[in-house]
């Protein structure tokens, strides 16, 4: 579509290609001036977990979309949970795993508008009650099981909260 002008909705092909591998735009938006929480790429679950790292960690594919590979056992807190958890992504999906320290508190989306003005839509929480202490939003939830969460459009935030997500949203 972008090489024949025809005006399209979502992300244009670069941008779509830089998402795929989950490490390098961690590394752009880092550059961006945007917080991103630590991580490092193991290609084999012998790899050595590097040091700083801190329990709990979710595992999940480097290049994979739509969250595939995302599921509640993602976030791991010990060791051998890690490696398994690892050893079975890399070898479902032929490819790394992207392991990263867990962040826990609210989680929200922050759509855009625009290639050169930007315009930020209201911006959506995804709210958890499925109880877990370390909930994520899996694969599963976006394939329709979304019974455990809510998605509260626009978000119940504070200005200065919005704000924020709004600078991070267009500096990433």
């Amino acid at each position: 579509l972008e090489l024949l002008n025809i005006p399209f909705t979502g992300s244009e092909a670069g941008s779509l290609a830089v998402c795929h591998d989950k490490a390098l735009a961690k590394r752009l938006v880092a550059q961006a001036g945007v917080g991103t929480a630590r991580f490092q790429v193991m290609s084999s679950p012998r790899a050595s977990l590097e040091k700083g790292m801190e329990f709990p960690l979710l595992v999940k594919p480097v290049a994979e979309g739509s969250s595939k590979g995302v599921a509640l056992r993602s976030v791991v807190t010990d060791e051998d949970s890690l490696r398994e958890v690892v050893s079975e992504l890399v070898g479902k999906y032929d490819q790394p795993a992207l392991v990263e320290e867990f962040l826990s508190g609210r989680e929200f989306t922050v759509g855009i508008l625009g290639d050169r003005k930007l315009r930020i839509l209201p911006i959506m929480e995804i709210e958890f009650h499925d109880g877990s202490e370390h909930p994520i939003y899996s694969f599963d939830n976006k394939q329709g099981d979304d019974s455990l969460v809510r998605f509260q459009v626009p978000a119940k935030i504070e200005a200065k909260l919005q704000k924020r997500l709004e600078q991070s949203a267009k500096a990433a």
